[in-house]
């Protein structure tokens, strides 16, 4: 059985992809942002480029004191009348925490757009269904596109000549090398991400599902346009790892995190049901936004809250070390 947390998402991923009605799209994002600060500056790359990630060791999965922390956010944003929720089943499958290595590889420095994806329908390397089923609000040139299965997001990357991401890469990309719980750092910013909240303490009971509402606080009640929120840029200055929308990886998904079975370039299973999403989305509060929280959905899944970005490369190159088991 799965825990507690991957059912929740099915559930919140089997929703209508039109069914939330957002009013008009959010007000564009700053120009750029400068990466040391998150600060906006003068534009040094396109939002559309791809960011090169150095091959090397990292921290994958969550220790034990990291599961207990945010088991403590959890129980914290979701109030004393439902705190009991918040038990382990929630984070179990985030450990253990281990070193591993990942060859070098790019990544997309924003997930893709709408636009990008309309390009690719009309040059007839992807199927229109994602453009179709979508409320029209969500579907501004700007924003990620959502209400996208796994295999649509995989032929995208394809067409494009690159992938998605395995949950190791997508984990080092957000998570950098000194093993942060969040993309910008260690502290939760709320004004850093776009994100969603557990229902007011006084609000209606329900299960884990029902208690999550969309939020405003942020700066966007819905989905945002990619780059909106800088500040939560990661170390290599890759945006929007961190809520808006869940991202599809490559990965097949199982209870047993991939560090569990190998400590270089680890994958997960060669087969499964339900592929691995990250990342958190518009309507999730901040616990499920954290870089090493994992989700599942079945790879024809259309939600609101799934889009994706690609990868390329993955391959030993000629700066990195011979690659050799973390110990």
């Amino acid at each position: 059985m799965y825990p507690c947390a991957v059912r929740a998402v099915l559930l919140l991923t089997l929703t209508v992809a039109g069914a939330a009605r957002p009013p008009a799209p959010p007000t564009p994002p700053p120009s750029g942002f400068d990466a040391r600060t998150g600060g906006a500056t003068v534009v040094r790359r396109p939002l559309d480029a791809m960011v090169a990630i150095r091959g090397g060791l990292f921290t994958m999965g969550a220790s034990a004191e990291l599961q207990s922390a945010a088991l403590d956010l959890c129980r914290e944003e979701i109030g004393p009348r439902h705190r009991p929720s918040c038990n382990r089943d929630v984070v179990e499958t985030e450990g253990p925490q281990r070193k591993v290595y990942v060859s070098g590889f790019s990544l997309d420095r924003v997930e893709v757009t709408v636009a990008a994806y309309r390009a690719c329908v009309r040059a007839a390397g992807c199927a229109p269904g994602p453009l179709t089923v979508a409320d029209s609000r969500f579907l501004g040139a700007g924003m990620p596109v959502t209400s996208v299965t796994f295999g649509e997001a995989e032929a995208y990357c394809s067409w494009r000549g690159a992938r998605l991401p395995t949950e190791a890469e997508w984990e080092r990309a957000a998570r950098g090398t000194d093993g942060r719980v969040w993309p910008w750092g260690n502290a939760l910013r709320l004004s850093a991400f776009n994100h969603g909240r557990f229902a007011a303490p006084d609000d209606a009971g329900g299960d884990f599902v029902a208690l999550i509402r969309p939020d405003g606080s942020d700066g966007a009640t819905f989905v945002s346009l990619v780059g909106a929120h800088p500040e939560g840029v990661s170390p290599e200055g890759i945006l929007d790892l961190a809520g808006n929308a869940m991202e599809w990886t490559a990965d097949y998904y199982r209870a047993e995190p991939p560090q569990t079975t190998s400590t270089v370039n680890p994958r997960g299973p060669d087969a499964g049901a339900m592929r691995v999403l990250r990342g958190g989305s518009w309507r999730q509060p901040a616990f499920f936004a954290r870089t090493t929280y994992r989700e599942a959905a079945a790879p024809d899944t259309r939600s609101s809250e799934i889009g994706f970005r690609c990868a390329r490369g993955g391959i030993l190159g000629p700066g990195d070390s011979r690659a050799i088991e973390a110990r």
